[in-house]
């Protein structure tokens, strides 16, 4: 599937969104953004991507249940309730921005492996739905770390603890990049229609 001219709707553009908003813009695509309770008129989306999410680094009985309650609110909430809004709409490919910490959680960032779990398994469960009753595909990828701002949130969140830290944040140059991120995903939308990704795992050489 060619992207010129489609119509490209993205979920948060945080760094990783903008890298994929450009790269999209560059082949053609025509990009927009969604806003949760947006009005989407059927048929006015072609694909749709979600990068929504937000992860804490400390101990979990350290962790207040306001902060348990935004980590799934931007990790599962925001992206399911966007799936069913493009459903909805007549989308035929969703493609979410995930962690391969929906399969390898660690320590001290439960609440952000149990929340992508609980989206990777949506997307599984949906998917197989959703290409039942309208052929519409639903893809997860599993993104090893990536060298970016998101961490920089991460490491100014209250109760940040470094020493843990330093074994989950990627070093510099180890981890993926926006750019790669974003290749990826185009990459994704380029394959044949009757092609389904549903749950990729996707790490840089270096981060292995």
């Amino acid at each position: 599937m060619d992207v010129n001219g489609k119509r490209v709707l993205i979920c948060h553009v945080g760094s990783i969104g903008k890298a994929i908003w450009a790269r999209f813009e560059d082949a053609g695509a025509t990009l927009g953004e969604f806003v949760h309770g947006d009005s989407i008129p059927h048929g006015e989306v072609d694909i749709a991507i979600c990068t929504s999410g937000r992860m804490l680094i400390q101990h979990p009985q350290t962790v207040w249940e306001s902060a348990v309650a935004e980590m799934l609110h931007l990790n599962y909430i925001i992206p399911r309730v966007f799936t069913e809004y493009m459903l909805a709409a007549g989308e035929k490919l969703v493609i979410h921005i995930g962690s391969n910490s929906a399969r390898y959680g660690k320590s001290y960032a439960e609440d952000y492996a149990a929340a992508k779990s609980a989206l990777a398994k949506y997307c599984e469960i949906r998917g197989a739905l959703a290409s039942k009753e309208n052929g519409a595909r639903i893809t997860y990828i599993n993104l090893g770390g990536v060298n970016n701002v998101f961490w920089d949130h991460v490491c100014g969140a209250p109760g940040f603890d470094s020493d843990v830290a330093a074994n989950l944040i990627p070093a510099e140059g180890k981890g993926l990049t926006n750019a790669e991120v974003a290749e990826l995903v185009l990459a994704i939308c380029l394959l044949p229609e009757n092609v389904c990704v549903k749950d990729l795992l996707v790490v840089a050489k270096a981060y292995q």
